[in-house]
């Protein structure tokens, strides 16, 4: 599984890693949880006691002893059912599940009845009771030639455990059905996955909403594009208006002097006419219409000279006209570009601002913060420390002797000790400490011991604390015994240590 979530993450480019699917992935994690937890169930057993499955357990005869155990456990109470041959075994059994589950509501259905005499010791039974402490739902039945088990326990070590234990305690065929979650490495991976999508469709977002910003900036500057061209088309109607109105002015200026010229000629030649002798009327005549072409020809041309000038002036107004919207455009764009530029500064350096202020402050209160955390974690670790002192001067020795084994009967002691250590987790993990344990000689033991037993023992302790007691891996930490020819009162030590 880590394997494949590894190659994952290790994709060429973002858009390859966008493209699986979570629920893929889901699937994929599921499916080798179930393998693993698979092939662990299916390995088989070193140890003499018989796991069958339940069509043997139905082909079995019916045991000859009426002897019938079961207890049923749920979230609000404990149940007690079957036969029991004494009255004493059936307090010495009400007495230990009341000390286990003191918190839980009993409903006793035992029934005493002759013939119904245990096949098992109350050695053992007090040993499986304790056995069972970590387990949730659980349903546990004991016949004459039959043990079966079942619930949901934390990890998948704690179930090995559990089924060694029993196995251990058993000489009758055992039914084990006990569950395990998968491991915290999975979950893991399943949330490191659900993550990097969160993120992905966050960028995602972003991303959108950034081209939702440069849609709207095209489309303000296309409406701008629009009006400067709606413009530059009534500048040029209204020039071309003006100058038909300019030449219409000048033909009829032209047509009026022209006209009282021509009048004041012609009033002119009449009274010299009229002054003139008749010999020389017909001399005058052709002179005067001589210089009425004459005139009309001068008019004419300074009519063509005139709309020429007209026609020049006009062009020239069009180009300038048009040079100046063009100006006028340019400058309009350097101005948005220049605005928008400055709008992002102004924006970067309040959100810098902003964001180095809160940094500021919250480096400051994590500096008070911290240093009132330390002085108070230094005050609980100075009382776990002399609980858990306090409470192993008061366990006796719990394995037997000269051996790596634990007493069976002892587990009890081991679940009680590690109710201290659970207390004070949280003060370990923080302050970066952890518990060194050391095994030793105990009272009536023959030392010496090598190094190599005495670190054996200590690391059979952490491994049922761990497991069966619920206490957090890595919090333990099993040490040589730097002197193994020491005798002390108990077989086991406990020592506080910072992590280097």
């Amino acid at each position: 599984m880590t394997t494949s979530f590894a190659r994952i993450w290790r994709a060429p480019n973002r858009s390859q890693l966008s493209t699986i699917s979570f629920s893929l992935l889901a699937a994929i994690l599921l499916t080798q949880c179930q393998s693993a937890e698979q092939n662990t169930d299916t390995q088989p057993s070193l140890t003499k006691t018989q796991v069958v499955s339940e069509p043997e357990i139905a082909n079995h005869a019916t045991p000859k002893s009426l002897f019938r155990l079961q207890v049923v456990k749920t979230d609000q109470q404990l149940t007690l059912d079957g036969n029991l041959a004494d009255p004493h075994t059936q307090d010495s059994l009400l007495t230990q599940l009341q000390q286990h589950y003191g918190k839980l509501h009993i409903q006793n259905h035992l029934q005493l009845q002759a013939g119904a005499s245990s096949p098992f010791s109350n050695d053992t039974l007090q040993a499986l009771i304790s056995a069972t402490q970590g387990i949730k739902h659980l349903s546990l039945a004991l016949t004459e030639r039959h043990v079966s088990v079942s619930g949901e326990v934390a990890t998948q070590a704690a179930k090995a455990q559990l089924k060694q234990q029993f196995q251990a305690l058993l000489t009758t065929p055992l039914t084990f059905n006990i569950q395990a979650p998968p491991s915290n490495a999975e979950r893991l991976a399943a949330q490191a996955v659900a993550q990097k999508a969160a993120h992905l469709a966050q960028l995602k977002l972003i991303e959108q909403q950034h081209l939702t910003k440069q849609h709207a900036q095209a489309v303000e500057i296309e409406r701008l594009t629009k009006a400067l061209a709606h413009t530059q088309e009534q500048t040029q109607q209204s020039i071309l208006q003006n100058t038909q109105k300019l030449k219409l002015a000048a033909q009829q200026h032209l047509e009026a002097t022209l006209t009282k010229t021509h009048n004041n000629h012609q009033q002119q030649l009449s009274a010299t006419l009229a002054a003139l002798n008749t010999k020389h009327q017909q001399q005058l005549l052709a002179t005067i219409e001589s210089t009425r072409l004459e005139e009309r020809a001068a008019f004419a041309l300074k009519e063509k000279r005139l709309q020429k000038e007209s026609e020049t002036k006009l062009t020239q107004a069009l180009k300038k006209a048009q040079q100046q919207a063009q100006k006028k455009q340019a400058e309009i764009t350097t101005a948005q570009q220049l605005a928008e530029k400055a709008r992002e500064t102004a924006a970067k350096a309040r959100q810098k601002a902003i964001e180095q202020q809160h940094a500021q402050q919250k480096k400051a209160d994590q500096v008070a913060k911290q240093q009132q955390r330390a002085k108070q974690h230094q005050q609980q670790l100075a009382q776990c420390q002399a609980q858990i002192t306090h409470r192993l001067e008061q366990v006796p020795a719990l394995f037997q002797r000269n051996q790596l084994r634990i007493i069976g009967s002892h587990y009890q002691r081991l679940n009680e000790l590690a109710q201290y250590i659970n207390h004070c987790q949280r003060q370990y993990f923080q302050q970066r400490y952890y518990i060194e344990v050391i095994a030793q000689a105990g009272q009536g033991e023959t030392p010496p011991h090598s190094l190599a037993f005495s670190e054996a023992r200590a690391k059979t302790l952490v491994a049922y604390l761990e497991n069966m007691s619920g206490v957090s891996r890595g919090l333990l930490r099993p040490t040589q015994d730097t002197y193994p020819n020491m005798i002390g009162p108990a077989q086991l030590r406990m020592r506080i240590k910072a992590k280097p």
